[in-house]
């Protein structure tokens, strides 16, 4: 993401320089227009320089902030009949989604916490917060767990997720839920979906397939939806699908970080 901004700041950069450098030498060719020719070329090398180091201290903040913040990470997935019956590889790629998005952080007691709960008719929490601290132990979880293959009840899962995860969670710092539907769900959402804003969770919402209906999970997600709603219409399409979740964690962080920051200036200026 960051090295497509640098990319295009050095095209636009580079157009300008030969741009300044053509009508130069469109006069008659001088000693002294020789000169502003390589003043031009020296002044834009510097701006693109300055620019590049801006752009990297950007993305070390950027990563440095998503990796070091201590954050809550629950997922709910579906777990109803359609995924019970996906092949062998898609449900690896399922299951590697979670894997995907966690990849990227730090798990460990002080920093990232995951727990996942699985919804179908019924919602069972397949860990809390405070059961695994490592990726290998959360990645053996996910492995593990079977899904029940009955009918979709999103608002159950929400329900469990909100009092068996979030309720006892570590307090003060972020949290975030990835929902994961492939079907519409049968039971109310828009409850639930509010309790759970109400708690300041950041609530992402993934679509997968062709039979998931897209206001719920408009309904589900936080705004806007552009950030928030995800849509794959295949298994083969999740890892980038993963990217775009962690991007998405990442600058909720980013930005709650930059606000404690402001905040903390503002009564310690």
């Amino acid at each position: 993401m960051y090295a497509r901004q640098l990319f295009c700041i050095f095209e636009a950069l580079n157009c300008l320089g030969s741009t300044l450098c053509y009508i130069v030498k469109q006069e008659k060719p001088t000693v002294k227009k020789a000169i502003v020719e390589i003043k031009i070329r020296g002044l834009l090398t510097t701006q693109f320089l300055i620019s590049s180091l801006f752009f990297f201290f950007i993305y070390i903040f950027f990563v440095s902030a998503c990796t070091r913040q201590a954050f809550n990470l629950a997922f709910l997935i579906d777990g109803s009949a359609s995924i019970k019956n996906l092949s062998p590889e898609d449900t690896s790629q399922y299951k590697g989604l979670i894997k995907s998005v966690i990849r990227f952080y730090n798990v460990s007691k002080d920093v990232l916490n995951v727990g996942v709960v699985v919804y179908s008719t019924n919602a069972t929490a397949e860990f809390q917060f405070d059961k695994y601290y490592t990726k290998s132990e959360v990645n053996t979880a996910i492995d593990a767990i079977v899904f029940p293959g009955e009918f979709t009840r999103a608002g159950t899962g929400l329900t469990a997720v909100r009092n068996e995860l979030f309720a006892n969670s570590r307090s003060g710092i972020p949290n975030f839920l990835v929902v994961v539907m492939d079907g519409v769900s049968i039971d109310d959402i828009s409850l639930p979906s509010a309790l759970l804003r109400a708690m300041d969770v950041y609530v992402l919402a993934v679509g997968i397939g062709d039979f998931y209906a897209k206001p719920q999970l408009d309904e589900i997600a936080n705004d806007p939806d552009s950030a928030y709603v995800f849509e794959a219409s295949s298994y083969d399409m999740l890892p980038t699908l993963a990217t775009r979740i962690k991007e998405s964690i990442c600058n909720g962080n980013v930005l709650i970080e930059l606000a404690g920051r402001v905040l903390y200036l503002s009564i310690f200026p």
